[in-house]
């Protein structure tokens, strides 16, 4: 009986002592967010789009890029915005950093089933949460994965 307490404390203890593959953790959660997004809310350059807008935008989330398109009506102009991108998922809230055209930016998000929501501090930094308010130069993304049920 000893001995198999013995064994069952170093197996615990062993199974707690695997080092944490961090590149594995980023590589899952890749996957999590990949695929074709469709906007529930977006609030760019601190101006919440309307309904007929968000119509107009898609968002696609591959390996290493996410492309973001669509018609900002008011401007009278068409987006159309690929970015690369790399994840954190360890920290909370989970971080994004984007890069496009040689800047960077600097998010974070969260993914709630079929709900992923990304906000981007751009020239602020980081954001440090989700809160609704959306200051000038902050972008923030709700999106509904695309086939998913609607509520």
């Amino acid at each position: 009986m000893r001995r198999l307490l013995v064994c069952a404390l170093v197996c615990v203890l062993s199974a707690s002592c695997v080092p944490y593959d961090k590149e594995a953790a980023i590589n899952r959660e890749k996957g999590r967010i990949q695929g074709a997004w469709t906007p529930l809310s977006m609030t760019y350059h601190g101006r919440q789009l309307d309904k007929d807008e968000l119509d107009t935008f898609k968002v696609v989330i591959g390996n290493s890029s996410i492309l973001v398109e669509g018609k900002l009506l008011r401007e009278e102009s068409t987006m159309s915005k690929e970015s690369w991108y790399w994840l954190n998922p360890m920290p909370d809230p989970k971080e994004i950093d984007l890069g496009f055209n040689g800047t960077m930016s600097w998010g974070i998000y969260k993914l709630d089933g079929d709900i992923l929501t990304i906000r981007i501090g751009g020239k602020a930094g980081r954001p440090a949460d989700f809160e609704t308010s959306h200051p000038a130069g902050y972008e923030t993304y709700v999106l509904k994965r695309s086939g998913a049920a609607k509520n």
